[in-house]
């Protein structure tokens, strides 16, 4: 089951137009993927504030369907995650 929602900002009338923003949550993390970003019109970014991830370029195209940019965004969390854990074990 998908818990990926789409959250394109839609124009008066636009809606159907074609999805070009997805997010997901899960407790209190919110990823969230983005296609033809301002910033990087040719590729997916995407977001996880709670983890400092701010438009962070995938590199994936954005001719990508939107499953793919999905799942890497969760990949990505998962290192951030990982990265994470392993500075906080270090602390002990």
């Amino acid at each position: 089951m998908s818990n990926w929602k789409d959250t394109t900002s839609y124009g008066l009338g636009q809606r159907g137009a074609g999805a070009t923003s997805w997010s997901a949550t899960s407790g209190p993390i919110k990823i969230s993927v983005v296609k033809n970003h301002i910033n990087n019109p040719d590729y997916w970014v995407m977001h996880c504030h709670e983890l400092g991830m701010d438009t962070v370029n995938t590199k994936l195209p954005s001719t990508e369907p939107a499953k793919v940019a999905q799942t890497m965004a969760i990949n990505l969390v998962r290192n951030k995650l990982k990265e994470l854990s392993a500075a906080v074990a270090k602390l002990s």
